[in-house]
């Protein structure tokens, strides 16, 4: 698994806070990657 800087996770977890108010069946996989980061 890649680490990515700490700018750049944030920018992934304001992606993925989307996908939680209305995740789409593509996305399902995407919200277990969000719940590794704290």
């Amino acid at each position: 698994m890649t680490v990515y800087p700490q700018p750049h996770k944030h920018v992934v977890m304001q992606r993925f806070s989307k996908f939680k108010k209305n995740p789409a069946p593509g996305e399902a996989p995407d919200l277990k990657i969000n719940n590794q980061y704290p």
